[in-house]
């Protein structure tokens, strides 16, 4: 206590006791040193005491934190004033780095729990709570491991046995589960090694999160199938720590497939189907004939199941007129889940003409003949595509297939065996 100014005025000097909960009265007695006796006895109302920052971790802190990742630290408050106003700090105490700024803070729940998001760096952890006053609040955690990113296992999302060049798949990425469960993790950088283009890396997503989910189009090689992919995986705060996943997919391409006329009878067609290559275990084949040869039919009529096949001949039931039609062969394969599909027009518009006697170059494809003529058909080279058949009545015959001239092993007409292994035929239709 001082003397100031005027008599009996004085500054009175007190030192406040730690406080753990806020004061708004300080209590003044003014006692006789003589008698102990009070001579006056007052209490000041209009002041407030402020504690210091109380703030304790709470139990939800103590959880397995993946090295650089960004968790939610879990604090309980007991005291601060204005908690609106705080400001969180942490560093890590390896280094003993200077602070740095909370990344964010949440807003209280009702049993008075905070969390503050930071950066872990490395064990042990030092968060600074400050109140608007510049008093603060140092918190120390330590973990009992420090645990390193770890790398994701990757696989296609979409439930299919087969996939194909061009087709977008689901990738998922998740830490592989026989590593420790962790509560946050490193943000890591996710890319697709793109074999079609010399393995290059192409970025798709960058994510911290415990599971990992981006579309990814399956690129177009010269390669019919594929069994593997990659998925290569960098993490942010470590460069040079990298991992490679593979990506277990069978991936094809598309299925092509065409197919040409072999004959054509009153009340049926008889075609051969090609395709690209087999795969998988069975096809479905189905045909659709158009109303003229610029509309698709719209009604598909199966062919039934067969396994796959490279080239397979069909016979479809139909009856055709003098006219032309677009037919349309379509395959499902691939469980069901692909179709490939071509369409031709059936020119069914037949101009015969008279077939001369004597040595003729044939360089029509429809010739008649009178009844009882003999017809001599040469051999043709061993790289044509020449096919000849003989339509009697309502029945079709083949003469020439697959460069080979054919024998009748019914007697129809009456043939004369030649020298050079050649034979007579009573032809009406060629068709090229």
């Amino acid at each position: 206590m001082e003397a100031i100014g005027n008599e009996n005025d004085y500054n009175v000097y007190i030192i406040i006791p730690k406080q753990t909960e806020e004061q708004s009265t300080i209590s003044f007695a003014i006692i006789d040193t003589t008698g102990n006796s009070v001579i006056k006895y007052f209490d000041l109302t209009n002041i407030k005491i402020i504690p210091a920052p109380k703030i304790y971790s709470s139990s939800a802190i103590r959880a397995n934190y993946e090295l650089y990742s960004v968790p939610d630290f879990s604090f309980e408050l007991i005291y601060i004033c204005d908690f609106q106003t705080m400001k969180v700090q942490y560093r890590d105490n390896i280094s003993n780095t200077n602070f740095q700024d909370a990344i964010s803070i949440s807003s209280l729940n009702d049993q008075n729990i905070f969390t503050v998001k930071a950066k872990f760096r490395g064990n042990p952890i030092d968060f600074k709570f400050i109140d608007k006053f510049g008093r603060y609040e140092i918190a120390n955690y330590r973990f009992d491991s420090v645990l390193y990113p770890r790398e994701y296992a990757c696989d296609v999302k979409n439930d299919y046995s087969l996939y194909f060049q061009g087709e977008e798949v689901t990738v998922t990425c998740k830490q592989n589960n026989y590593f420790m469960e962790m509560s946050s993790y490193s943000e890591k950088e996710f890319y697709f090694v793109d074999y079609s283009d010399g393995e290059k890396f192409k970025l798709i997503t960058v994510s911290s999160n415990k599971t990992v989910e981006f579309s990814l189009t399956l690129p177009y090689t010269t390669n019919l199938f594929k069994s593997i992919f990659y998925i290569h995986q960098r993490f942010v705060e470590i460069p040079d720590w990298n991992f490679r996943e593979t990506v277990l997919a069978y991936i094809y391409k598309s299925l092509q497939i065409d197919f040409n006329i072999s004959e054509i009878h009153e009340t049926k067609i008889k075609i051969n189907i090609n395709t690209s290559y087999r795969i998988g275990n069975d096809y479905e084949v189905f045909y659709a004939i158009g109303p003229d040869s610029k509309t698709e039919g719209t009604e598909f009529h199966s062919l039934g199941k067969v396994s796959s096949f490279r080239k397979q001949e069909f016979e479809i039931p139909y009856q055709l007129s003098n006219e032309k039609y677009l037919m349309t062969i379509k395959i499902l394969y691939a469980n069901n889940e692909k179709e490939a599909k071509v369409s031709k027009v059936i020119n069914n518009e037949r101009t015969l003409f008279p077939l001369d006697y004597g040595k003729s170059k044939l360089n029509n494809s429809d010739y008649y003949i009178l009844a009882g003529s003999t017809v001599i058909l040469s051999p043709v080279p061993s790289n044509s595509s020449l096919q000849a058949y003989a339509d009697i009545l309502d029945k079709r015959y083949t003469l020439l297939k697959n460069n080979v001239v054919a024998k009748f092993s019914a007697l129809i007409l009456k043939f004369n065996f030649l020298k050079l292994n050649m034979f007579f035929y009573s032809l009406i239709n060629m068709i090229q």
